[in-house]
Protein backbone atom coordinates (compact mmCIF):
# COMPACT_ATOMS: atom_id res chain seq x y z
CA UNK A 1 0.00 0.00 0.00
CA UNK A 2 1.24 3.49 -0.82
CA UNK A 3 1.89 5.75 2.13
CA UNK A 4 -0.62 8.64 2.14
CA UNK A 5 2.11 11.16 2.99
CA UNK A 6 4.16 10.03 0.00
CA UNK A 7 1.11 10.43 -2.24
CA UNK A 8 0.54 13.93 -0.84
CA UNK A 9 4.16 14.99 -1.37
CA UNK A 10 4.33 13.44 -4.84
CA UNK A 11 1.05 15.06 -5.91
CA UNK A 12 1.91 18.53 -4.67
CA UNK A 13 5.41 18.39 -6.18
CA UNK A 14 4.12 17.11 -9.50
CA UNK A 15 1.36 19.72 -9.74
CA UNK A 16 3.55 22.64 -8.73
CA UNK A 17 5.97 21.66 -11.52
CA UNK A 18 2.99 21.78 -13.87
CA UNK A 19 2.31 25.38 -12.71
CA UNK A 20 -0.90 24.45 -10.92
CA UNK A 21 -2.01 26.93 -8.27
CA UNK A 22 -0.67 26.07 -4.80
CA UNK A 23 -4.14 25.72 -3.23
CA UNK A 24 -5.31 23.41 -6.01
CA UNK A 25 -2.10 21.40 -5.70
CA UNK A 26 -2.54 20.89 -1.96
CA UNK A 27 -6.24 20.04 -2.33
CA UNK A 28 -5.44 17.49 -5.02
CA UNK A 29 -2.61 16.10 -2.88
CA UNK A 30 -4.96 15.71 0.07
CA UNK A 31 -7.48 13.91 -2.14
CA UNK A 32 -4.76 11.65 -3.51
CA UNK A 33 -3.68 10.81 0.04
CA UNK A 34 -7.24 9.91 1.05
CA UNK A 35 -8.01 7.66 -1.90
CA UNK A 36 -6.69 4.16 -1.16
CA UNK A 37 -3.99 2.55 -3.26
CA UNK A 38 -2.50 3.76 -6.51
CA UNK A 39 -5.90 5.04 -7.69
CA UNK A 40 -5.29 8.15 -5.58
CA UNK A 41 -2.40 9.10 -7.85
CA UNK A 42 -4.89 9.63 -10.68
CA UNK A 43 -6.15 12.78 -8.92
CA UNK A 44 -3.08 14.94 -9.62
CA UNK A 45 -3.06 13.76 -13.23
CA UNK A 46 -6.70 14.79 -13.57
CA UNK A 47 -5.96 18.20 -12.06
CA UNK A 48 -2.91 18.74 -14.27
CA UNK A 49 -4.86 17.93 -17.43
CA UNK A 50 -8.21 19.56 -16.68
CA UNK A 51 -7.38 22.41 -14.31
CA UNK A 52 -10.15 21.26 -11.98
CA UNK A 53 -9.88 22.94 -8.60
CA UNK A 54 -10.90 22.05 -5.07
CA UNK A 55 -14.51 22.20 -4.01
CA UNK A 56 -15.95 22.71 -0.57
CA UNK A 57 -16.15 18.97 0.02
CA UNK A 58 -13.40 18.53 2.55
CA UNK A 59 -10.77 19.64 0.05
CA UNK A 60 -11.54 16.79 -2.36
CA UNK A 61 -11.10 17.69 -6.00
CA UNK A 62 -14.32 17.26 -7.95
CA UNK A 63 -15.76 18.55 -11.18
CA UNK A 64 -19.33 18.93 -12.39
CA UNK A 65 -20.92 17.75 -9.17
CA UNK A 66 -23.20 19.31 -6.61
CA UNK A 67 -23.73 18.37 -2.97
CA UNK A 68 -27.27 17.60 -1.79
CA UNK A 69 -27.65 19.67 1.40
CA UNK A 70 -29.58 18.43 4.45
CA UNK A 71 -32.75 20.55 4.56
CA UNK A 72 -35.19 18.50 6.65
CA UNK A 73 -36.51 20.69 9.46
CA UNK A 74 -35.82 23.95 7.58
CA UNK A 75 -38.50 26.37 6.49
CA UNK A 76 -39.49 26.02 2.84
CA UNK A 77 -37.81 29.31 1.76
CA UNK A 78 -34.57 28.50 3.63
CA UNK A 79 -34.48 24.96 2.21
CA UNK A 80 -35.05 26.20 -1.34
CA UNK A 81 -32.31 28.80 -0.93
CA UNK A 82 -29.86 26.17 0.38
CA UNK A 83 -30.66 23.90 -2.56
CA UNK A 84 -30.28 26.68 -5.13
CA UNK A 85 -27.02 27.69 -3.44
CA UNK A 86 -25.68 24.21 -4.25
CA UNK A 87 -26.62 24.56 -7.95
CA UNK A 88 -29.64 22.27 -7.59
CA UNK A 89 -33.32 22.76 -8.44
CA UNK A 90 -35.86 22.62 -5.59
CA UNK A 91 -39.30 21.15 -6.33
CA UNK A 92 -41.77 21.51 -3.45
CA UNK A 93 -44.96 19.65 -2.68
CA UNK A 94 -47.07 20.55 0.35
CA UNK A 95 -48.81 17.75 2.23
CA UNK A 96 -50.89 17.38 5.35
CA UNK A 97 -49.16 15.04 7.77
CA UNK A 98 -51.27 12.60 9.79
CA UNK A 99 -50.26 13.15 13.40
CA UNK A 100 -48.42 16.31 12.36
CA UNK A 101 -48.09 19.30 14.65
CA UNK A 102 -49.15 22.87 13.94
CA UNK A 103 -45.54 24.05 14.48
CA UNK A 104 -44.42 21.77 11.62
CA UNK A 105 -46.39 23.89 9.15
CA UNK A 106 -44.25 25.15 6.24
CA UNK A 107 -41.21 23.07 7.22
CA UNK A 108 -39.52 20.41 5.12
CA UNK A 109 -40.31 16.93 6.44
CA UNK A 110 -38.69 14.85 3.68
CA UNK A 111 -36.37 15.27 0.71
CA UNK A 112 -35.33 13.18 -2.28
CA UNK A 113 -32.52 12.64 -2.97
CA UNK A 114 -31.45 12.44 0.64
CA UNK A 115 -28.47 14.40 1.89
CA UNK A 116 -25.31 12.59 2.75
CA UNK A 117 -23.13 13.36 5.73
CA UNK A 118 -20.28 15.83 6.01
CA UNK A 119 -17.90 12.91 5.79
CA UNK A 120 -19.71 11.24 2.88
CA UNK A 121 -21.67 13.86 0.94
CA UNK A 122 -24.34 12.83 -1.53
CA UNK A 123 -23.07 14.05 -4.91
CA UNK A 124 -25.30 14.64 -7.93
CA UNK A 125 -25.09 16.56 -11.20
CA UNK A 126 -25.69 20.32 -11.02
CA UNK A 127 -29.30 21.14 -11.90
CA UNK A 128 -30.64 17.90 -10.40
CA UNK A 129 -34.13 18.29 -8.92
CA UNK A 130 -34.38 17.93 -5.16
CA UNK A 131 -37.96 17.08 -4.24
CA UNK A 132 -39.13 18.60 -0.97
CA UNK A 133 -42.15 17.49 1.02
CA UNK A 134 -43.38 20.51 2.98
CA UNK A 135 -45.81 20.08 5.87
CA UNK A 136 -49.16 21.84 5.86
CA UNK A 137 -49.43 20.92 9.54
CA UNK A 138 -52.05 18.47 10.77
CA UNK A 139 -54.92 17.66 8.42
CA UNK A 140 -58.06 19.73 8.80
CA UNK A 141 -60.72 17.83 10.74
CA UNK A 142 -63.42 16.46 8.47
CA UNK A 143 -66.75 18.24 8.85
CA UNK A 144 -69.25 16.15 10.76
CA UNK A 145 -72.25 14.77 8.97
CA UNK A 146 -75.35 16.90 9.79
CA UNK A 147 -77.50 13.76 10.19
CA UNK A 148 -75.13 12.46 12.88
CA UNK A 149 -75.19 15.82 14.71
CA UNK A 150 -79.03 15.88 14.66
CA UNK A 151 -79.09 12.21 15.73
CA UNK A 152 -76.91 13.03 18.78
CA UNK A 153 -79.05 16.02 19.72
CA UNK A 154 -82.28 13.97 19.62
CA UNK A 155 -80.97 11.16 21.83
Amino acid sequence: MLDPILKLVFSVTFLRKQNVDEKKAFAAGAAAALIPGPLGLAVPLLVARTGVGPSDIGGVVVSNVAVVPPVIGMSKPDAEEAIRGNKLKPVSKSVAIEGGKAEDKDTVVAQDPKAGSEREPHLVSPGTEVKLMVSLGPPEPAPEDEDLILDREIK
